[in-house]
């Protein structure tokens, strides 16, 4: 976690001064169904954090003795955390597409940022339906969690820097 929250503060920093300089708020940005969508989207993306967090376990610890969890309980937990997860991603899509309504007039539009939300939405779809398979249990749905996570990753931080870098057409470019 201190890792990630270095990189998030190191980008910040290194941003030009035009992006860092205070101004209003663009008014599609006031409103509270923002707040929400945001509030609920960072809760899902923390449970999927902890899942893959769990998930690396299985994939790149062998063995271990009794330093390490059972790996029934890495399974059980790693289980939850995306199962608490789930509902506050689809959560943010709902209140992101109720304050996409009031701030431009339509729910969805598939804009990069929403179409990758709706494939990361798929993909965590797909880990809790597989997950009750006895072949798919540790370390192949361990695999998928984690490349889950990096859906999360890449529609949080590489949409927004594509959607930069080619110049792709979007309403969510703040």
């Amino acid at each position: 976690m201190l890792a990630v929250a270095l990189l998030v503060a190191t980008y910040a920093v290194t941003r030009p001064a035009a992006d860092r300089a205070v101004a209003p708020l663009l008014p599609a940005l006031r409103s509270v169904w923002l707040q929400v969508h945001v509030l609920t989207a960072m809760v899902g993306y923390a449970a999927f954090g902890v899942a893959a967090g769990l998930g690396l376990m299985p994939l790149v610890i062998r063995g271990g003795g009794d330093r390490w969890p059972a790996a029934e309980e890495v399974d059980r937990t790693m289980d939850r955390a995306v199962a608490l997860g789930f509902p506050w991603l689809t959560l943010a899509i709902v209140t992101g597409a109720i304050w996409a309504q009031n701030a431009w007039g339509r729910y969805w539009g598939w804009d990069p940022k929403e179409t990758w939300a709706l494939i990361t939405w798929l993909w965590y779809l797909l880990v809790l339906h597989l997950r009750p398979l006895r072949h798919w249990r540790g370390r192949p749905l361990a695999a998928l969690v984690v490349a889950g996570f990096g859906l999360v990753l890449f529609t949080f931080v590489g949409v927004p820097w594509l959607v930069r870098t080619v110049r792709l057409e979007t309403l969510h470019g703040f």
